[in-house]
């Protein structure tokens, strides 16, 4: 039995029977404790991941040491995809089009059997595993978004679709005013790899640790709908707690029409993210 098959195997089984976990390829430092099916329990660890989304918990679904040195590679090479597909292309970059552009420019190199194999299996796994538990709206490693889906925001150096999250976004824009600046669009599925990725580096191979602050690939919105945005005066503060201190956010309260994703008290083992604003 290869590992992947084996991986879906066991989150079949953990699923199911809610039995005790073990991490991704069956290591783990730190064993998944025994899953409640009462309601109520299972909102209370939700909040408490919300809340602890910067520290270990235990449960938490840690890498091998293999699998780490593994990731920290991988994520450097992806780091340089980035770099030559400039950070606009890379954004709205499909995963197919993401291997062929590195196999092809010898600066990135091509990724090896270990890395195609890594992603598939962490983008196939049940987030649920780490205790994140939104829901999953890219179901294939492959999605893409069409040119015709999406328009460039000039001045941002990012995308948006086309429909209700380019109107969402200029009426808002019309509304707060000049102070109101989009910081990221479409991700796609190489982009979310990354950002996920290099999360999980800076966590030491905590995957439960990196979900509570980034969505594993094909669980972020930001790859059918949603957006961030901020205050032009806050730069990388926009995606901490200070942005509720703005008047970007303050008159981004008073708009009926907009509504965040992942709310000050949501359920979903997901910090609040006061600047992710939800459009499906």
């Amino acid at each position: 039995m290869n590992r992947r098959t084996f991986l879906k195997s066991f989150v079949a089984v953990f699923i199911c029977k809610w039995m005790p976990g073990i991490a991704l390829a069956g290591t783990s430092t730190n064993p998944l404790p025994r899953r409640s099916t009462n309601k109520r329990t299972t909102i209370q660890r939700a909040m408490a991941r919300q809340s602890g989304f910067t520290t270990d918990m235990h449960g938490d679904v840690m890498l091998s040491a293999g699998d780490y040195r593994l990731l920290c590679t991988l994520t450097k090479r992806i780091a340089r995809l980035q770099v030559s597909a400039g950070h606009g292309n890379f954004a709205v970059m499909d995963f197919d089009t993401a291997l062929n552009h590195a196999h092809y420019d010898p600066h990135i190199g091509s990724f090896t059997r270990a890395e195609t194999d890594f992603m598939e299996e962490i983008f196939h796994q049940d987030a649920r595993l780490y205790g994140f538990m939104g829901r999953k709206p890219l179901q294939q490693i492959t999605d893409s978004v069409q040119k015709q889906e999406f328009v460039r925001i000039p001045g941002t150096g990012n995308y948006l679709f086309t429909g209700r999250s380019l109107a969402t976004y200029r009426r808002m824009s019309g509304d707060v005013g000049n102070e109101l600046i989009l910081t990221s669009g479409i991700r796609g599925i190489p982009k979310q790899f990354y950002l996920f990725f290099r999360k999980a580096v800076r966590t030491k191979g905590n995957m439960s640790l990196a979900s509570r602050s980034l969505a594993p690939p094909g669980y972020s919105f930001h790859g059918i709908s949603d957006f961030d945005v901020g205050s032009v005066r806050l730069g990388s503060d926009n995606f901490t707690r200070l942005f509720t201190r703005t008047d970007v956010f303050k008159k981004l309260q008073d708009l009926d029409y907009v509504h965040l994703r992942y709310t000050e008290r949501n359920h979903l083992g997901v910090r609040f993210e006061p600047w992710h604003i939800k459009v499906i």
